[in-house]
């Protein structure tokens, strides 16, 4: 964790990188790699601790990391909170794509429902 200390920008380029993935659409292709390697990220629940361990991680040294990493952190706690509120339908960039002939591409765990 020392090498943040100097230079934050990886943490700082791998959340931009992670809301960029998050606002816009994925494309079935990227549904697909998703499924495969990141499949967490198709639960409330799988994302939120996902956010809460990178907003944790963020809080390191600087103000900026340490303002980014709370922000990153209560947006798991709300992720968190509506994994447990059945009312609340996932939006259409949550959903998993359709299930394929191939064996690779599907998960190695698969999140409860």
């Amino acid at each position: 964790m020392d090498r943040f200390r100097e230079n934050p920008t990886e943490i700082l380029s791998f959340g931009a990188a992670t809301l960029a993935v998050e606002v816009r659409t994925p494309t079935e292709e990227q549904k697909m790699i998703i499924q495969k390697y990141a499949s967490f990220m198709h639960s409330y629940l799988g994302r939120g601790v996902f956010y809460l361990l990178v907003g944790i991680l963020m809080l390191n040294y600087y103000t900026l990391l340490y303002i980014s990493g709370s922000v990153v952190a209560a947006c798991g706690l709300v992720y968190i909170g509506l994994h447990f509120m059945p009312m609340v339908e996932p939006p259409s960039t949550m959903r998993p794509p359709p299930p394929s002939a191939d064996i690779e591409s599907e998960p190695v765990w698969q999140a409860p429902n």
